[in-house]
């Protein structure tokens, strides 16, 4: 019989751990810790009652009414666990390996038989994605997918295949459940919303950045939400919540990979009673607070180290006359005047070399306004040329720096003449 309490298992760097959910928020003593560092897994049973972990040396099954073990299976390199829907049954995969005396592959997915601590059957199963057994709910059928077939054990008889499914192309399947599901979720990293779904009306919406992970408690009133490696790096930890989107408790773990309820039977906890009032308050207090820029989880808490633009203080920002300006505003103006100075060196420059190409003016021709404009299409064929010449002078500069140019670069230094022949055509209307 699964606890009445609620609680949640913590998986990370540091091990596995058992926490009491609300109002206590604190290490559950029974189970203690396991700090071995190198837990790849964890789960409960259907009903809450069993937990299993794997720590590198074996996988362990405890009871959670009093934490005590039940059994525990030697295979130490175990990434996947899962129970059957009524206990009495656990799978282990690992990953898939082959050998020269065993070119088919070892049996990495096995069942065992929890009562007896028993191997019961033993499967080569390539695929981490549909490694998974499925159990009807009275355990009466067992099946699992293989290469375009579905294959039924019946009654736990691993010794011969019952019913054998000829699926071409089939990649996932599942076995109906005895009952319909009664919830839907739905859960967007970040962003929550809770509904209520006898009347259909929005209760809160509560904000949970970098979020990776969201699970409702059994007890319908409390959320569990957590940002876990290796999806995220930084930042790892894990946040109670009310569903009112009140914040309860708040862990931080150097590096969290799983968190997870443990499951209750239906009927352990009374259905709650939904105060829209309560949640009104939580969510104006959250919209109050202060909307930053989004920053990495590696950056927050830190001043920004560069500014993308360096805009001019506004005018009763700016020291009055006498008035000594400080180092730094100092040092922007300085830095605005000559960025405007090397502008207009460079436009006069560019005007210069265009003039310099130009033909002199006819002595006998006398002066004539004009009058005339370019073709808008010519304009602005004329205004991408000189922005090329431009570029060119720039690269010309760099050149007589001692930088060294491209190949690209040095094409487009090349064209210089062609590109002024063809501004002096545009502009003499030729």
């Amino acid at each position: 019989m699964a606890a009445t309490r609620a609680l949640f298992a913590v998986r990370g760097s540091d091990g596995i751990s058992i926490v009491h959910g609300p109002p206590k928020f604190r290490q559950n003593q029974d189970f203690g810790s396991d700090n071995s560092g190198r837990c790849t897994v964890m789960t409960f049973s259907a009903d809450g009652s069993l937990f299993a972990w794997c720590n590198g040396q074996s996988v362990r099954v405890v009871d959670t009414s009093k934490f005590s073990l039940v059994c525990r299976i030697p295979k130490e390199k175990t990434q996947c666990l899962d129970f059957s829907p009524k206990s009495t049954h656990i799978s282990t995969w690992e990953q898939y390996t082959a050998s020269k005396d065993q070119s088919a592959g070892v049996n990495n997915l096995e069942i065992w038989n929890l009562q007896a601590g028993r191997l019961v059957a033993g499967f080569s199963q390539k695929k981490k994605d549909t490694w998974q057994p499925k159990w009807s709910e009275d355990e009466s059928v067992c099946a699992r997918s293989v290469t375009n077939e579905v294959h039924c054990f019946h009654n736990t008889d691993f010794t011969s295949i019952a019913t054998k499914l000829r699926l071409q192309g089939i990649s996932d399947f599942e076995l109906s459940p005895g009952s319909p599901p009664l919830t839907v979720a739905a859960y967007v990293p970040g962003s929550k919303e809770m509904w209520s779904r006898k009347d259909l009306k929005l209760i809160s919406k509560p904000q949970a950045s970098d979020s990776t992970y969201f699970e409702w408690c059994p007890d319908g009133e409390h959320i569990l939400t957590a940002t876990t490696s290796p999806r995220l790096r930084e930042g790892n930890g894990y946040k109670l919540w009310h569903y009112t989107g009140k914040l309860l408790d708040e862990r931080s773990v150097d590096e969290l990979w799983e968190v997870k309820w443990q499951p209750v039977v239906h009927g352990v906890f009374k259905e709650p009673r939904i105060d829209y009032s309560a949640a009104a308050s939580a969510t104006t207090q959250e919209q109050q607070k202060t909307k930053d820029v989004y920053r990495p989880p590696g950056l927050r808490g830190s001043a920004p180290s560069v500014k993308l633009h360096e805009n001019e203080p506004a005018e009763n920002m700016k020291p009055k006359e006498g008035q000594e300006m400080s180092k730094s505003a100092a040092k922007n103006k300085k830095k605005r005047e000559a960025k405007a100075r090397a502008k207009q060196e460079q436009e006069a420059a560019i005007g210069e070399v265009v003039n310099s190409k130009l033909p002199p003016p006819s002595p006998a021709s006398p002066p004539v306004a004009d009058t005339t404009t370019l073709p808008p299409e010519k304009e602005k064929k004329l205004r991408n040329l000189k922005k090329k010449l431009r570029q060119i002078e720039d690269l010309k500069e760099q050149q007589k720096s001692g930088k060294t140019l491209e190949k690209n670069q040095l094409d487009k230094v090349a064209a210089e003449a062609s590109l002024i022949k063809e501004i002096q055509e545009l502009e003499l209307g030729s």
